[in-house]
């Protein structure tokens, strides 16, 4: 027969939660006493610091310089009138500056051109001059330019030097604005007293004296060539009186 095994439950004794600690009315009192004394403490430090922070506040704003006031508008009819006045003044004044400045600009670059225009002109006639064929010369040319260069222009449009006479554009022979080199032997033949007596050896030309022409340039010989007062004045004054002395009757 089989045994019969009895099991037991163990017994957990029952344990009462523990009771909060009472305080009498005395140990009441001396905890409040307590929490009062150190709240007051962390009190007091706080307002200290709060104090101490809104001082140096106070002494850092002491030490920035404020922002200049803006200018004082005028509201009044009176004021708006003047201060227009016045911006209509300054502006008078710069605009005088500003066109006095451009007045001397414009006067210098006028000035340069000029000058420029001067020098090609100089070496134009210069060059024309000095280029007349088979060796004529001047004896002044220096003379020559102050008599003629009043009439010489540059002309734009054909981008040349030209001569003109009372306005008017002299033309050669194929009707085309006379070339300066042209002009100057044309010059020289009208006046022979300003070209000198010797030519260049190998044009056919001798020594002054010599009757004939040369390129249409008359070689004064006499003082029969010689056929007005004016020339008889401009030939004494280039070649000098003696010169003039030994010059045969015809």
């Amino acid at each position: 027969m089989a045994e019969t095994v009895v099991t037991s439950t163990p017994i957990v004794p029952v344990v009462d939660p523990p009771k909060p600690p009472e305080f009498t009315a005395e140990q009441q009192e001396h905890i409040n006493n307590l929490f009062n004394q150190r709240f007051g403490k962390v009190t007091a430090k706080h307002e200290q610091e709060m104090k101490l922070m809104s001082e140096q506040f106070e002494a850092l704003k002491k030490t920035v310089t404020p922002p200049p006031a803006p200018p004082k508008v005028g509201n009044t009819d009176e004021d708006n009138i003047r201060q227009m006045k016045e911006f209509l003044a300054q502006e008078k004044e710069n605009n005088k500056t500003i066109q006095t400045q451009l007045t001397a600009e414009k006067a210098e670059k006028a000035r340069v051109l000029e000058e420029n225009k001067r020098i090609l002109k100089d070496q134009a006639i210069h060059e024309a001059a000095t280029s007349i064929p088979n060796g004529v010369e001047f004896h002044e040319l220096k003379t020559v330019k102050k008599l003629v260069e009043d009439d010489i222009h540059f002309d734009a449009e054909t981008s040349q030097w030209v001569v003109k006479e009372n306005g008017v554009t002299k033309m050669n022979s194929s009707l085309m604005p006379m070339s300066l080199v042209d002009y100057f032997a044309a010059y020289a033949a009208s006046h022979p007293y300003l070209v000198k007596g010797t030519v260049k050896s190998g044009t056919g030309a001798a020594e002054s004296g010599v009757v004939g022409h040369f390129q249409g340039v008359l070689q004064i010989r006499s003082k029969a060539d010689v056929k007005s007062t004016a020339d008889k004045v401009a030939y004494i004054t280039k070649f000098g009186y003696d010169a003039w002395a030994k010059l045969p009757s015809r």
